[in-house]
């Protein structure tokens, strides 16, 4: 790690037992892609909620998935585009929005 902030503080690779930095080709990092590959963004927009107009809408405006009885569906995947921050706090607000359909028996 390179740094002035670093160099004192971190001798070599971490963890020590680190190996990656010795890797060149695109042969001897294949495998270490394909064990440490993960993902983390928080995908959403994947279960569209939208009119009924809408042929890319799997679910009702009151979270109900389409043909399917007694099924709603209450997280990020229902937005149907991508807020650009953390999905936290849309995760929240739609769970409260569907106890709140819920509640009105709809």
């Amino acid at each position: 790690m390179e740094g002035s902030g670093a160099r004192d503080a971190i001798s070599g690779s971490w963890p020590d037992s680190a190996t990656h930095h010795k890797l060149r080709t695109r042969d001897d990092w294949k495998p270490f892609v394909k064990k440490n590959a993960t993902s983390c963004y928080h995908p959403g927009g994947t279960c569209k909620m939208g009119k009924a107009t809408d042929p890319l809408a799997v679910l009702d405006e009151r979270l109900r998935v389409r043909g399917v009885k007694g099924l709603r569906v209450a997280d990020t995947s229902v937005m149907p585009t991508l807020n650009q921050g953390h999905t936290q706090m849309a995760a929240y607000a739609i769970g409260e929005r569907c106890a709140e359909i819920v509640k009105q028996g709809a």
